[in-house]
């Protein structure tokens, strides 16, 4: 598995922030997603970029889940629906091909890569979604895993 690190600007979103359990998490994407994009149509907007997801607290039982899509500017929020950034910094950058349940290895992969580079993690790991489950089969799902990272030097 190859890991590139990367320096991103950062990215105006639209999102919707929750709490979330692993059991549900891709019916929830899936709703939220959903929601983003009656945003986007009823605004006559359209997102400048692929799906994502952000998770913080992953460890626990009930996760924070932000999901969300790229915007070209800044655009006031309605309702549930925020307007916010993703940080500009350095990410450690992977590509995945496969299903969703099989990205546990990749993410213990990429913490030990920052781990023996003398770096540390952020809190919030970005999921982006280049494909659907609801287009393509698992094995043909491809997700680009986003780490902020940090030099502990």
């Amino acid at each position: 598995m190859d890991f590139e690190l990367i320096e991103k600007t950062e990215q105006p979103i639209f999102c919707i922030r929750t709490k979330c359990e692993v059991s549900v998490l891709i019916e929830t994407i899936d709703r939220l997603s959903d929601k983003l994009m009656e945003h986007f149509n009823d605004n006559h907007l359209k997102p400048v970029g692929p799906l994502y997801t952000a998770y913080s607290n992953f460890e626990k039982k009930t996760f924070d889940l932000e999901v969300g899509y790229p915007t070209d500017k800044y655009y006031p929020g309605l309702g549930n629906v925020i307007s916010d950034t993703i940080p500009g910094g350095t990410y450690l950058k992977t590509l995945f091909k496969g299903p969703y349940n099989k990205l546990r290895p990749v993410y213990q992969n990429m913490y030990t890569w920052i781990e023996e580079n003398d770096m540390r993690a952020g809190d919030i790991n970005y999921e982006i979604y280049y494909n659907s489950h609801r287009e393509v089969s698992d094995d043909d799902l491809i997700t680009e895993i986003l780490l902020p990272v940090f030099s502990i030097k």
